[in-house]
């Protein structure tokens, strides 16, 4: 009997396969676990448009992430922030203050993808990385000046 893989089953095939399969197997394990379904005409050609629109949609991904990548080169962000004697900032500024600065501006950045070591101290400007994912980085600058 011919079932689609719905999932990676060792020894048997990986998932989207179609595979030949014992009728017992196929009616006691892998129908009623949702492991595989029946290779029919219909079957078949759900699961392929279900491929296609997840390609789809990653390639829809792939442009938004390019074009919020083109956005953020380049870009400068100020802060203001209060300082002490010796040019240190009473508080940090961290990657969750950049990536709220950057919402501010309409762009959609987590705070997980700003590549920054520790929280920045001290006035002046510095240069932070954003992984965008898909391979993509972007560089902006921060400046950070007395309030």
């Amino acid at each position: 009997m011919q079932v689609l893989l719905l999932l990676d089953l060792p020894g048997i095939g990986k998932k989207g396969e179609v595979k030949e399969a014992a009728e017992g197997y196929v009616r006691n394990f892998l129908l009623p676990q949702k492991k595989a379904i029946l290779a029919t005409r219909e079957n078949l050609k759900k699961w392929q448009s279900a491929i296609d629109q997840q390609a789809r949609e990653k390639q829809k991904q792939q442009t938004e992430i390019r074009k919020l990548a083109n956005r953020l080169q380049g870009l400068t962000l100020e802060f203001l922030e209060k300082i002490d004697n010796k040019g240190h900032l009473f508080g940090g500024i961290s990657t969750a203050h950049i990536a709220t600065a950057l919402s501010q501006k309409g762009l959609k950045v987590e705070k997980n993808q700003i590549i920054l070591d520790k929280a920045i101290k001290q006035i002046g400007k510095y240069p932070v990385k954003i992984k965008l994912g898909v391979g993509l980085e972007s560089e902006i600058k921060i400046i950070i000046k007395n309030k």
